[in-house]
């Protein structure tokens, strides 16, 4: 009766230890080589005082992989002497946006030139510089890393060994 107690323990010690190793799967961390960019750039006409409108921002992967693009930031400079950038605000913009490699996309940013503005700012050109955040898409793991061990197999394999151990316990306790 020992040696069946000691097996269905050592089985539930194999499976701890499989499930541990199996859900310790590769996170992923940034490393500076794997850094990926993204180019953003837009442009809007006919402005003027009062003007509320949108600015057609686009966003292009220069990525191999998936990127998670969270905010897109516009920078107003002034459009010349009487048109500072104060007179023009281009709204912060919170994503929650996956850029496929190699793909571009256009981002509606609201934009406003204040109804005070002086007549010089009507038709003038502001620069914009653009500015974003995001991240590499993490991709899914199904190997180990380093041991080519199937993540997958590797939890299955656990919870057949919990299920062993467990039945060889309870069959020990009821004799």
């Amino acid at each position: 009766m020992r040696r069946a107690s000691r097996s269905g323990a050592a089985c539930l010690v194999l499976a701890a230890a499989s499930l541990l190793t199996a859900f310790a799967v590769d996170v992923g961390t940034a490393r500076a080589a794997d850094v990926e960019q993204f180019s953003i750039s837009g442009e809007i006409d006919g402005l003027y005082p009062g003007f509320v409108g949108t600015l057609p921002v686009v966003l292009r992967s220069e990525s191999s992989r998936p990127l998670r693009v969270t905010q897109v930031h516009v920078r107003v400079s002034d459009a010349g002497p009487g048109c500072p950038a104060t007179m023009l605000s281009v709204a912060d913009t919170d994503l929650h946006l996956v850029l496929e490699p190699n793909v571009q996309t256009v981002v509606p940013v609201e934009v406003r030139m204040v109804r005070t503005a002086p007549d010089t700012c009507r038709g003038a050109t502001f620069a914009l510089a653009f500015t974003g955040a995001g991240s590499v898409e993490r991709e899914a793991h199904t190997s180990l890393p380093a041991t080519g061990a199937n993540a997958t197999e590797l939890a299955m394999l656990g919870a057949a060994l919990l299920a062993v151990g467990l039945l060889l316990i309870v069959r020990v306790r009821t004799r």
